[in-house]
């Protein structure tokens, strides 16, 4: 900051080498920054504290809103997926149930159709879709 401050401020910040600029004290949630400040101002002298309770406070909300959200679209987006995997078979099934219906009346019994072959019919070992026969 004080490398910036030669071209960009009105007047350069100097800072002497052996010296700090600035210090970040980390405090445990739910401590009172104010009550922090002060005690670092009548403890450590030739020090100014300056507060930012919401400055990272708010960011961590922020974070913690947005992963509550990213987690719950998760679940409405699994819970979906699976609702449509289920429609799905539940069709397949249903599809399966009449195409194996529509082969009662042609004489067919549910242990001699095995698979429905290439030409969309059934196919068994009596039928030329890929069952069995020449």
């Amino acid at each position: 900051m004080a490398r910036i401050s030669r071209t960009t401020a009105l007047e350069p910040l100097e800072i002497p080498p052996d010296s700090i600029s600035a210090a970040m004290v980390k405090l445990a949630p739910g401590s009172d920054p104010h009550a922090v400040a002060l005690d670092i101002m009548h403890t450590v002298p030739d020090v100014t504290p300056i507060e930012s309770p919401n400055l990272f406070q708010t960011y961590r909300k922020q974070m913690t809103n947005l992963l509550g959200s990213i987690l719950a679209i998760l679940a409405i987006t699994w819970v979906m997926s699976m609702l449509l995997i289920g429609l799905v078979f539940s069709m397949a099934a249903n599809e399966r149930r009449r195409e194996l219906g529509c082969c009662a009346p042609w004489g067919d019994t549910r242990r001699g159709i095995s698979i429905i072959g290439d030409r969309g019919r059934p196919a068994g070992p009596d039928r030329r879709g890929g069952g069995g026969g020449p």
